[in-house]
C-alpha cells in the first residue's frame, strides 16, 4: 500500500492562498488590468531612470511614453466596446499596459509640464493601483458593504 505523504503546513498554506488569491482571479478582468498596470509602471520607470534618452522623437519633439499609453488605451477600448461577447483577459491586460504608461506621466499632462519625476504622477499611480486592488481582491467586500448601507438607509428612512 502506497503511503501518501503529508504536505508540509507552510506549503499547504501558501497553496491554498495562492489557488484562492491568485488562480481563482486569473478570470477576471480587473486582474489582468491590475497584473499589466504594475509591471508595466516599473518597467516604464526603470527605462526612463536607467536609459533617459531612449525615446522616440518626431520632428524634433520627444514623444512621451504616455502619447503610447493614450494610444494602447484607445485601441483596446475601441475592441472592448465593438465586441458582442465579454472581451477576453489579453484585451484586459492591454488595456493595463497602456493605462501604467498614461498614468504614469499624469503629472506631466495634467500640468503640462516637461518634468517627470513630480508628485502628481506618484499620486496618480498609487489612487489607481488602490483602485485596482480593491477591484480585484476587495470587490465583493465593497459591493456587500453598500448593499447594507443602502439597506439599513432605507429602513431608517
Amino acid at each position: 500500500m502506497k503511503r501518501r505523504v503529508q504536505q508540509p503546513v507552510l506549503l499547504r498554506i501558501i497553496t491554498d492562498v495562492y489557488r484562492d488569491v491568485v488562480a481563482g482571479r486569473s478570470k477576471d478582468q480587473n486582474f489582468w488590468i491590475l497584473g499589466t498596470f504594475v509591471p508595466t509602471f516599473v518597467l516604464a520607470r526603470l527605462l526612463v531612470h536607467y536609459f533617459p534618452h531612449l525615446f522616440i522623437s518626431v520632428g524634433g519633439n520627444h514623444v512621451h511614453h504616455f502619447a503610447y499609453g493614450f494610444i494602447i488605451l484607445a485601441v483596446a477600448g475601441y475592441l472592448a466596446i465593438s465586441r458582442p461577447s465579454r472581451s477576453p483577459a489579453w484585451l484586459a491586460a492591454l488595456f493595463g499596459i497602456g493605462l501604467g504608461l498614461a498614468v504614469d506621466e499624469a503629472g506631466m499632462w495634467l500640468h503640462l509640464t516637461s518634468q517627470y519625476y513630480n508628485e502628481t504622477s506618484e499620486n496618480a499611480i498609487i489612487a489607481v493601483g488602490v483602485v485596482l486592488i480593491n477591484l480585484v481582491y476587495f470587490r465583493e467586500f465593497w459591493l456587500r458593504l453598500i448593499r447594507e448601507i443602502v439597506h439599513w438607509l432605507r429602513g431608517s428612512l
